[in-house]
């Protein structure tokens, strides 16, 4: 038999596209930050305000005195968050410093700590072929440590 030339076509399956949800972590610490800015400068408005209130001030003085209670408050968490996260960009930085001092001075043992890491990561002993290759890359290239 010949083959016919109108051949039979297979539906082609179109792909919704992907629904996948994105990790949270990468705002981890943004969302962390702000729970407890609100949450801190809730709670000290409030007993600021609970304070003043006690002492038979006017409505308008409460008032003002919970908004400069709150400015205040948002001055000092805002100073307060950008020293600290300062501090911990120089912390890091230094450990990174210090690193690349060990890896020129002590390589031996830095590769050593390699093969701790790939434990941790969960790469076992048992899979000596990968870990082998994997220390070997670090060896060879002090940049990827």
């Amino acid at each position: 038999g010949a083959i016919s030339s109108s051949a039979t076509k297979l539906p082609i399956e179109v792909q919704e596209p992907s629904t996948r949800t994105e990790h949270l972590g990468k705002h981890r610490q943004y969302w962390r930050d702000i729970i407890l800015g609100v949450n801190d400068g809730l709670i000290s408005t409030f007993l600021l305000v609970a304070g003043v209130a006690g002492s038979g001030l006017s409505s308008q003085d409460i008032l003002l005195t919970a908004i400069a209670g709150a400015l205040a408050g948002a001055v000092s968490m805002a100073a307060g968050e950008f020293i600290a996260t300062k501090s911990q960009n120089e912390v890091l930085q230094g450990e990174i410093g210090l690193e690349k001092t060990h890896i020129r001075d002590y390589k031996a043992e830095e590769i050593e700590e390699v093969g701790q890491h790939l434990q941790v990561i969960g790469i076992p002993p048992d899979q000596s072929d990968l870990r082998d290759r994997l220390i070997a890359h670090y060896n060879n290239d002090s940049n990827a440590l």
